[in-house]
């Protein structure tokens, strides 16, 4: 069945087998399809969902069709992304606190993508921290296992400049399509449709996993309530993460806004790295120690919260960066 056939299918309301879901991720990584023809799929698959709701098995067979064979699994990897659509443009709290969770002896492969919207993606922010975003699978995959730390650029896979600049099943499947089985995964979302969504999926998909869920950010905040579902240990449980209850300050989206000229934000993101006490430390050093609890290195997310003020205090959240910097620049000479 070729790709108008399959797109026929998807129109007519039926959802896709494994078989045509492979033929399809097939045609997207050989650049076979068109932007138009691209954009086409992913919208009759939104309007099927919309009306019938999602298939987690498409879903689950999407994603494992977009992991590579090129290479063998990491060990116990873990990935920490958002699907996007936040109120507000803050720092790259993902991203640097990726850095600082590979600092606590975690192994990250991080996806992600440049920004959709105008504002600064994880593609952006890595590349301002002097990372090479656009290196082939195995040589990030060398990197994750040398230096615990690698980053692979969705659009690799996908043709991020086919898409519509709409809601598209790509939200959900873009934070998900991590090109090795994960053991780890925190998800943030910021619309509560697509945290309900995404669940069922994950749970097909990761061993471990934390969704977490506020209107304004797609990370854990410290500016009001987070509803956090997991899995962790094979133990389910789903609660509100209420930053005064746990005994931090309250802070304003506007002291943890990204800045808009580039040096600032670069310098901005070296300096929660480097130490500098303020918002944007506490909210990153926050959502690495959900990533450090979900990894089992501490005993709660207020734990690990603490445990990431210490590997920046140690130095080693900063080292770990600058290793992985002598690490590509080492790769690129050999």
């Amino acid at each position: 069945m070729g790709y108008r056939e399959l797109t026929e299918k998807v129109m007519s309301g039926e959802y896709l087998d494994k078989s045509e879901i492979i033929e399809i991720v097939s045609l997207i990584k050989n650049s076979s399809l068109s932007d138009l023809e691209f954009v086409a799929i992913l919208t009759a698959m939104q309007t099927r969902d919309q009306l019938k709701g999602i298939s987690v098995e498409e879903y689950k067979n999407f994603v494992e069709a977009f992991r590579t064979n090129e290479c063998p699994d990491i060990d116990n990897a873990l990935c920490n992304s958002g699907t996007g659509g936040d109120k507000f443009e803050t720092i790259n709290i993902s991203t640097i606190a990726s850095i600082i969770i590979a600092s606590g002896g975690i192994n990250v492969l991080k996806n992600g993508s440049k920004g959709t919207r105008g504002g600064r993606g994880s593609k952006e922010a890595f590349e301002a921290l002097g990372i090479n975003t656009l290196e082939d699978i195995d040589q990030v995959f060398g990197e994750a296992r040398k230096v615990g730390i690698g980053y692979y650029d969705f659009s690799k896979i996908v043709p991020i400049k086919g898409r519509a600049g709409v809601k598209s099943p790509l939200n959900l499947l873009g934070p998900l399509c991590n090109p090795v089985h994960l053991k780890y995964k925190v998800m943030g979302c910021s619309n509560k449709d697509f945290s309900e969504k995404i669940e069922p999926i994950l749970e097909q998909v990761c061993e471990n996993y934390m969704i977490t869920y506020n209107p304004s950010i797609d990370e854990i905040s410290l500016c009001e309530p987070t509803i956090i579902s997991e899995r962790r240990n094979q133990v389910r449980s789903k609660y509100t993460f209420n930053p005064i209850e746990h005994g931090f300050t309250e802070v304003k989206y506007s002291e943890i806004l990204s800045p808009k000229d580039d040096g600032e934000n670069v310098e901005l993101m070296l300096s929660v790295l480097g130490g500098k006490e303020g918002p944007a430390r506490e909210i990153v050093c926050l959502n690495a120690g959900a990533g450090l609890y979900l990894a089992s290195k501490a005993n709660s997310v207020r734990e690990g919260y603490k445990l990431a003020m210490a590997l920046i205090d140690s130095r080693k959240a900063m080292r770990k960066l600058i290793e992985w910097r002598e690490q590509q620049k080492d790769g690129a000479t050999h």
